[in-house]
């Protein structure tokens, strides 16, 4: 992830001033600022730009509100970390969506400054082996390791009274005001906007179905729009992944964009500068798991392109609007090979159970990380892929586990029924998407789509 070979200091990458500052200053404004602090579980840890660390020493002892003033350096961008303009106190909700950011950054700094270490010093060792400084390289990855762990502090339940809940109603829905459009206005209206920020979305889908390039559909127009998104793929390379955003972004053939057709080649050119310029050029990484990833390796990827295409490297950049950063997005494809990866070598225990249990360290992933976790799944051959059309699919993941129970939505992607088909006017095949689950609005919802295979595009079908 970090490839730098020359001496540079990895903490200065992941620092965000606006953000440590604007919370710091609405801790300062607290009744009792040292309560405050111990009551959000606030870290010293979480302040690393100049004076920030200072001025949180002065918040722990402090029982009544003081005056925090930012260096000149920091009021200079300080518009704080929500889009407010002119700054301000943050409210409950937003200041909790910093001190999140505020972990992010600083487990990507613990990482980044962990592995530019480890470099420095196996670039140090002895050609035949220094066995010492091995068992050093050791200690310092347990210590690194234990540092990230902890640093989300020891927070595990979260409460508030009905009184608390009231009060803070309009925040919340801003929040939901944010949720990150698909591309898709029906399936958006019946998420409440599109994909939300800690919830799980469950995309189930037979082999051959689409599911893959319906996701990764979501996730290109996600990141164009400035959102940042980590796309783990257990099935197809990111090559392939690149020829379907070409060929449904670029007007061009997918087989042409698949294997580079010579013939093709002035149309391929143009459909690769095409996506060159896209935001999502930069905004959407691709991972490929080829030796066993861990959740704990896709939660540290996931981190630290967050932390660096977040709210805050956004605002540098002078964008605005949908495009000013905040929540992203983790897609999982799919849940069932990233289980097999998770069993182990002796294989001994159940998948069904692993399904289930990677399903819930999924949601709580995405809670942690405040993203919408994206995971595809396999359908299986008991349910008959869902081609009778009016089937519910709860039932029908492959190993379910507590898939049905644990998702936030559940959705699949099956054939569209001969009915379907001839109330609707197709210019090329027929998908249903049918949410049978939903804790974000309507379900029972089907949405019959357009499946353009040369062009690897689902679009949207009118059937009202």
């Amino acid at each position: 992830m970090f490839t730098q070979t020359t001496p540079h200091d990895p903490a200065s990458q992941y620092i965000a001033p606006d953000a440590e500052w604007t919370a710091l200053q609405t801790l300062a404004a607290e009744a009792s600022p040292a309560r405050a602090v111990a009551q959000g579980d606030w870290r010293a840890d979480y302040f690393a730009s100049p004076g920030a660390s200072e001025a949180f020493a002065q918040l722990t002892t402090a029982e009544s509100p003081i005056l925090i003033t930012p260096p000149t350096s920091a009021a200079a961008s300080h518009d704080g970390v929500t889009g407010m303009a002119g700054g301000g106190a943050l409210d409950a909700a937003d200041l909790a969506n910093c001190r999140m950011r505020l972990v992010a950054l600083t487990q990507a700094r613990v990482l980044a400054t962990w592995h530019y270490n480890i470099a420095a010093r196996l670039r140090a060792l002895d050609p035949l082996g220094d066995l010492g400084q091995v068992g050093a390289l050791a200690t310092a990855a347990s210590r690194a390791l234990e540092s990230v762990t902890s640093l989300g502090g020891t927070q595990r339940v979260a409460s508030a009274t009905l009184g608390t809940l009231t009060a803070g109603y309009w925040d919340r829905v801003s929040q939901r005001a944010l949720a990150m459009p698909t591309g898709l206005a029906a399936l958006d209206e019946a998420l409440g906007g599109g994909l939300q920020a800690g919830r799980l979305i469950t995309l189930l889908g037979a082999p051959g179905s689409g599911k893959t390039t319906l996701a990764n559909q979501w996730a290109e127009h996600i990141a164009d729009a400035g959102r940042p998104v980590v796309y783990l793929t257990l099935e197809d390379a990111p090559d392939t992944l690149l020829a379907k955003t070409m060929a449904r972004v670029g007007g061009l053939d997918y087989s042409a964009a698949l294997h580079g057709y010579a013939t093709q080649r002035a149309a391929i050119t143009q459909a690769l500068a095409t996506v060159a310029g896209r935001r999502s050029a930069t905004r959407l990484l691709y991972v490929e798991d080829v030796n066993g990833l861990t959740l704990a390796d896709v939660k540290s990827i996931a981190v630290s392109h967050f932390a660096r295409y977040g709210a805050q490297h956004a605002a540098a950049s002078g964008i605005s609007g949908l495009d000013s950063g905040g929540a992203g997005v983790l897609v999982v494809d799919y849940l069932q090979r990233l289980a097999r990866a998770q069993r182990g070598p002796d294989a001994r225990d159940d998948l069904r159970i692993i399904v289930g249990k990677l399903t819930e360290d999924l949601r709580g992933l995405g809670r942690e990380l405040g993203c919408c976790v994206v995971a595809i799944a396999s359908m299986n051959r008991a349910s008959g892929y869902g081609k009778a059309g009016d089937v519910s699919v709860l039932a029908s993941a492959k190993e379910a586990g507590d898939i049905e129970y644990t998702a936030d939505v559940l959705m699949a992607l099956t054939d569209a029924s001969d009915d379907a088909k001839a109330r609707v006017g197709l210019k090329h095949e027929a998908r249903l998407l049918r949410i049978d689950k939903n804790r974000l609005g309507e379900a029972s919802k089907k949405i019959i789509l357009d499946w353009y295979p040369a062009r690897q595009q689902f679009t949207e079908v009118s059937d009202r």
